[in-house]
C-alpha cells in the first residue's frame, strides 16, 4: 500500500493553517486506502472524495480569512489560485472520476494530482504569506499553478 508522507518542510508556523494541511494529507491517504484496500467498494471512494473537497474548501475560506487578517499583500493572487481550485479544477476532476465510474486509474490519478497541488501550493503560494515562499506570483505563473 502507498504512504502519502507529511514532511515538516510542509509547515508554515501558523499552526491553523499548518493542521488543516496535515489534514488534507491525512484524507487523501485515507481516500488511498480505502480505494486500494475496497477497490470494489465505488463508493467509499465517492464519499472520501466529497469529503476531501469540503474539506479543502473549508480550509481555503479559513485561510483566506487569515490572509485577511494578517493585511497579506498577496491575498487577491492567492484567492484566485483556490477559485481555480474550487470552481474549475476540482470539477474537472470529479467528472473524469464519475465518467470512468471511478476506475483505479483516474481514482489514483486524482490523489496524485491533490498531492502534488497540495505539496506545491504549500511549498510556494502558502509559505508566501509568511514570507519564506514565493512572493506575489505573476497572473501567468499563478495559472500555472493551478493545472
Amino acid at each position: 500500500m502507498h504512504q502519502i508522507q507529511w514532511r515538516d518542510q510542509f509547515n508554515i508556523g501558523v499552526e491553523v493553517i499548518d493542521q488543516a494541511h496535515r489534514r488534507l494529507f491525512a484524507i487523501v491517504q485515507k481516500i488511498l486506502d480505502l480505494c486500494e484496500e475496497r477497490h470494489e467498494d465505488k463508493y467509499a471512494c465517492v464519499e472520501g472524495i466529497k469529503y476531501f473537497k469540503a474539506y479543502a474548501l473549508k480550509h481555503f475560506a479559513e485561510e483566506e480569512a487569515y490572509m485577511r487578517r494578517i493585511g497579506y499583500p498577496g491575498y487577491l493572487a492567492h484567492k484566485r489560485i483556490h477559485d481555480r481550485m474550487e470552481w474549475e479544477t476540482l470539477p474537472h476532476l470529479e467528472q473524469s472520476l464519475y465518467d470512468s465510474d471511478f476506475s483505479t486509474e483516474m481514482v489514483h490519478h486524482f490523489i496524485q494530482f491533490c498531492i502534488e497541488w497540495l505539496t506545491g501550493h504549500i511549498l510556494t503560494e502558502d509559505r508566501a504569506i509568511i514570507g519564506a515562499g514565493r512572493a506575489f506570483p505573476e497572473p501567468d505563473q499563478a495559472s500555472a499553478q493551478d493545472r
